[in-house]
């Protein structure tokens, strides 16, 4: 299975884990009910006119994650997205 950062959260997105959600005029990956243990979100404040927020996989949803590319696989759907 090869996946990369730009094409997991679309993976994630098709399979209802997370949701591409509008705040403060930008689009951001947030988990959606159900699936926020997996997640770790932090605001990384850097400068005073930039606001981040980051969503990070926690070790527990990368196991979970993993588990679900799996499945995936073996249904036959296509994994090897590299971008």
């Amino acid at each position: 299975i090869k996946v990369n950062k730009k094409t997991l959260p679309s993976i994630l997105r098709d399979c209802g884990i997370i949701s591409k959600n509008k705040i403060k005029g930008r689009y951001k990956n947030l988990p959606n009910k159900g699936f926020e243990n997996y997640f770790n979100i932090s605001c990384d404040n850097d400068r005073d006119d930039i606001d981040t927020e980051l969503t990070r996989v926690k070790t527990i949803g990368i196991d979970y994650i993993y588990d679900i590319l799996l499945e995936r696989k073996e249904k036959g759907k296509n994994l090897v997205v590299m971008g």
